[in-house]
């Protein structure tokens, strides 16, 4: 069913697309709208309640999908949220660097493990805790236990039947220097853990000691 509805906008794009031709802002407007019936579809609705909005954005920020997460959020966090959709491919090389040393039975040091959340766009192993709700407004807690902890609040907002709930967090100097850095770098760092991967995938890479000193020389090189 999922399939046929995506089919079905994918056409009416298409065709949409045809008839107006070269009007740029019109095309905008149906990719977007495409976009919208690809994530209704994949169960990406409109937040009915606090922890709707909650578990939806973090089922997308596990999804690695940072803009259908931004739907969920309001700006500016949704703009960052946004541009670190550009970062998808490291992101996606962060996860299979952790699936090709768990095949080799290679266990990540605490340092190799930091090393990975310095360039993770989202650590996709955050808790939610503490939803408070009263009347339009909530509250929670995002966090990784021992490592980090954000409170963000959420309202109720929209009019008639297009009302939602939306997260409001913090959106801090060091975060927008965080985006911008993951932005500008992210191919680079993503290089450094491909090689690392296929060190790995061709039994260069043995060990967690062997982890922890390629992937630190890489990812400092990928720095510069």
């Amino acid at each position: 069913m999922r399939q046929w509805v995506v089919g079905i906008a994918l056409i009416v794009v298409v065709a949409g697309a045809a008839y107006i031709g070269l009007n740029a802002d019109r095309r905008a407007s149906l990719f977007a709208l495409f976009q919208q019936v690809k994530r209704e579809a994949a169960g990406y609705t409109p937040a009915k309640t606090p922890d709707e909005a909650l578990q939806k954005f973090r089922n997308a920020i596990k999804d690695r999908d940072y803009d259908t997460a931004a739907t969920y959020c309001a700006n500016p966090y949704a703009e960052q949220l946004r541009k670190l959709d550009k970062a998808k491919r490291l992101a996606k090389s962060i996860d299979d660097l952790k699936s090709a040393a768990e095949r080799r039975d290679i266990r990540l040091t605490e340092r190799t493990t930091t090393w990975l959340r310095q360039v993770d766009p989202f650590p996709t192993t955050f808790e939610i805790v503490d939803i408070k709700e009263q009347g339009d407004q909530a509250t929670a807690v995002l966090t990784e236990k021992g490592i980090w902890s954000a409170p963000v609040s959420l309202k109720r907002e929209g009019t008639g039947n297009e009302k939602s709930w939306k997260i409001h967090a913090a959106t801090t100097p060091w975060l927008r220097l965080h985006v911008d850095r993951l932005v500008d770098k992210h191919n680079d760092f993503a290089n450094a853990l491909d090689k690392v991967i296929d060190q790995i995938r061709g039994k260069e890479i043995m060990t967690k000691g062997d982890l922890e000193a390629k992937l630190e020389n890489e990812l400092r090189d990928a720095e510069k």
